[in-house]
């Protein structure tokens, strides 16, 4: 999706998520910034080449991707990349909810943060943090994530779209241990070795 319907040369947004949410994104921030130009990326490739051709100032926003984001695009960037973390400050890295489904976690959350060369440990914008019944699934704290950072992109449209600032940093603070890809293996493969067991 790009969309020079009434383009700003010195203002453009890279939008790395799905092609659904690059839409929603693209109207809410147009609300603010109506000459903006918009450029869709889902996953590296693409990433790498839309950064290589954005006009004027850029910043990249990204929505529950887990595309990670080379320092050259960050760098690219002039006005900032933010992303939008499916996991609260205490859950940095791959798959959060699906940690805290596997280790039973009493709260959960979401965040926005600005973006760093090392994964989830740019400066917080935002975070919300919401009580867990037990047992929660992956796929019931994902849904419940899901649903509040759609509400805090909405209630940072206007300041995201504002190409000649940045958010102001919360108070907020990461913690806790980064998850990967390699951890999430380990955990299915115990499952599947406790099954067969």
């Amino acid at each position: 999706m790009n969309s020079r319907a009434a383009i700003c040369e010195d203002c453009s947004f890279l939008l790395l998520m799905s092609e659904g949410e690059a839409d929603f994104f693209a109207r809410l921030l147009a609300k603010h910034a109506p000459n903006a130009y918009f450029a869709h990326a889902g996953d590296k490739a693409s990433l790498m080449f839309q950064a290589d051709n954005l006009p004027g100032t850029a910043r990249l926003i990204a929505f529950c991707t887990d595309v990670i984001v080379p320092a050259a695009v960050l760098d690219r960037m002039a006005a900032g990349s933010f992303n939008f973390h499916p996991g609260p400050p205490e859950r940095p890295g791959y798959r959060p909810a699906a940690f805290a489904a596997h280790e039973g976690g009493a709260s959960f959350g979401i965040t926005l943060h600005e973006m760093a060369v090392a994964v989830d440990t740019g400066p917080i914008i935002d975070c919300e943090r919401f009580s867990v019944p037990p047992p929660a699934s992956e796929e019931a704290l994902n849904i419940e994530a899901y649903r509040r950072l759609l509400n805090l992109a909405r209630r940072h449209a206007r300041s995201l779209a504002d190409i000649g600032s940045r958010p102001p940093p919360s108070r907020e603070r990461w913690s806790g241990r980064k998850t990967t890809r390699r951890d999430w293996r380990q955990i299915q493969s115990r499952r599947k070795l406790g099954a067969t067991a």
